[in-house]
């Protein structure tokens, strides 16, 4: 089947097994890929009133028919399951390399069912598949395990995984791709009930095309455009999802005080970011550079290099939480990504434990006795350290 490889990678988790299915064309013609798949398999596979931490969860997988091939803006994978976060369907979708790498492999979905004894990953090389054990990447962040897993296979791998809000089932726990790609609403808390770290693939197969020359003619067609495009090229390049501080800009304090654009603090606006950047990148193959990589200058994590700051972490992390320093926004961005954390969920569960705060609700004893002030970026930043652990506040 063009554009499809044909192949539902199967992981039995509670057997130790890897099967390989495959994949039906009328499966493949209703329901297309990526979000598709994964809402079919979520709806046969999972029974009413389950756990969302039980070991009867499902967590799913899927890039689409157009990732691994010429097309720009196609290596993104979506990973679906039943939320913990929220008790439904829980839908987060990732770029990097995964999708472009897991289709070049030969698959069309991963699906993951049961829990293991103990830690484990999964390692994809093609058509050599293995549950491998992993106590020595438990404990460790997205970005540990990532080094140790390229060190171990090679940097021609993309890595998704969790860090240790996943592992301590942190309700809104993120997949992590690649260090910087988040896939949210809960999924990172389903790898950690089911004792699963890390999924590494090295994919090195072609995806076959109706119409090559044809199909390179389109992709060729539309590099351009997003190349020529002001919008593309001259707004989102240059300044990614900073531009939403300028249009989609809500409010301030959990939603207290309602700003106009016109009223940004100077140094949130999305010029003022460029300080801090060292480079720009995109997932893989896309024309548009839509992605920051930044240093912090000084402080306590003084020189450490970040990536992927998107506008959601501004607001939420940042205004929403009462938090107006650059700096403090960067490092607690830093720190989501690499303890696996959504920073939308992270962010707004901050904003209401604050609001709570200052209505009387929640003492500063109901959080270690931190500080819950809505200005004091310190005690924000030792929040999330501790909420990496499964602090009361994450569930």
């Amino acid at each position: 089947m063009y554009g499809w490889r044909g192949t539902i990678l199967r992981v039995d988790l509670t057997r130790g097994k890897v099967m390989k299915q495959p994949l039906e064309e009328s499966l493949a013609r209703n329901f297309i890929g990526g979000r598709g798949f994964n809402s079919k398999t979520l709806f046969d596979e999972i029974k009413p009133g389950i756990d969302p931490l039980g070991p009867e969860n499902v967590l799913c997988l899927a890039p689409g028919p157009l990732s691994g091939t010429l097309l720009g803006m196609t290596s993104r994978v979506e990973v679906s399951t039943l939320s913990p976060y929220s008790g439904i369907l829980g839908d987060g979708n990732a770029g990097g390399t995964f999708a472009y790498r897991l289709k070049r492999a030969g698959y069309d979905q991963i699906v993951i069912t049961g829990r293991a004894e103990s830690p484990k990953y999964l390692w994809i090389d093609d058509e050599k598949v293995e549950l491998r054990d992993a106590p020595d990447l438990w404990g460790k962040t997205t970005w540990e395990t990532t080094d140790i897993l390229k060190e171990r296979h090679g940097k021609n791998i993309s890595v998704a995984g969790i860090g240790q809000a996943g592992e301590n089932l942190v309700r809104f726990a993120s997949t992590i791709v690649d260090k910087h790609a988040s896939a949210a609403r809960g999924s990172g808390a389903v790898w950690g009930s089911k004792n699963l770290k890390a999924i590494a693939v090295r994919g090195t197969g072609r995806v076959e095309l109706a119409n090559p020359e044809e199909f390179k003619q389109l992709a060729r067609e539309a590099r351009g455009f997003f190349l020529k495009d002001h919008l593309q090229h001259e707004v989102i390049a240059v300044y990614g999802t900073h531009i939403g501080m300028m249009s989609w800009w809500p409010g301030y304090r959990y939603f207290e005080k309602y700003l106009s654009a016109e009223e940004i603090p100077a140094a949130l606006r999305p010029e003022a970011w460029k300080e801090y950047e060292i480079g720009r990148y995109g997932c893989y193959n896309c024309p548009v550079d839509c992605k920051n990589k930044y240093r912090i200058p000084s402080g306590r994590r003084s020189g450490e290099v970040g990536a992927g700051l998107e506008f959601e972490a501004i607001y939420c992390l940042g205004v929403n939480s009462g938090i107006e320093d650059p700096l403090t926004i960067l490092e607690m961005e830093n720190l989501a990504d690499m303890y696996g954390m959504d920073v939308i969920g992270l962010g707004n569960t901050i904003a209401f434990a604050k609001e709570l705060y200052q209505r009387g609700i929640l003492t500063s004893e109901d959080v270690g006795n931190l500080s819950l002030a809505w200005e004091d970026a310190d005690a924000q930043v030792e929040l999330i350290h501790q909420l990496r652990g499964g602090m009361v506040l994450a569930t």
